[in-house]
């Protein structure tokens, strides 16, 4: 069966819906086309002021980093002179410790010997094949020979010293008294 449809509508009232229809599509067409670029200006302020947020949070957390980065800076620095300075110290410790441990060792020697005293000390640092090494002069007197060369002996026994020499051996008198004055050369290791 077939239905039959029939517009009872006057044409005139058609027309009219056809052209509402129509201007209130182009009014809609028009709103979108207005409303998006608007709407994309809108989203971009929003991202800008969103970026300018941030970046004024970075800015002054950073402001509060510079004097932080500038304390390490100084620190560093201190850090450096400080370090020179105690490689100094350990260097003059070191030398400090050498003329200590060879003052001792020249004193252990000296005492194990009786009736022999120093009275001088001269000292130079060896290059070459010695290099690393320091030949020390001993000057001193004492009432006999046998007494310089049991000191000779007693150096020569000691480790801290090698190629131990004497240099010269004369008489001499002191305060009256018959003895000797020498001079012996040992070589020490720094």
């Amino acid at each position: 069966m077939a239905l039959l449809t029939l517009n009872l509508i006057p044409p005139r009232v058609r027309n009219a819906r056809t052209r509402q229809l129509i201007v209130s599509a182009g009014v809609g067409i028009v709103v979108l086309v207005l409303a998006l670029p608007v709407g994309v200006l809108v989203l971009k302020y929003s991202a800008a002021g969103r970026i300018e947020a941030r970046l004024s949070q970075v800015k002054s957390e950073s402001a509060a980093y510079v004097s932080i980065i500038q304390k390490v800076v100084e620190l560093t620095a201190q850090e450096e002179v400080l370090a020179k300075k105690l490689e100094i110290v350990d260097k003059i410790v070191r030398t400090q410790a050498t003329w200590i441990k060879l003052l001792e060792g020249i004193s252990a020697c000296q005492q194990a010997v009786e009736d022999l005293w120093l009275t001088g000390m001269g000292s130079r640092v060896l290059t070459g094949s010695d290099a690393g090494k320091m030949e020390i002069s001993l000057v001193g007197t004492a009432f006999s020979k046998p007494a310089v060369a049991d000191f000779a002996k007693v150096l020569r026994q000691n480790e801290m010293f090698t190629e131990v020499e004497l240099i010269s051996l004369a008489d001499a008198v002191i305060g009256g008294q018959p003895a000797v004055s020498f001079v012996v050369t040992v070589k020490f290791k720094t």
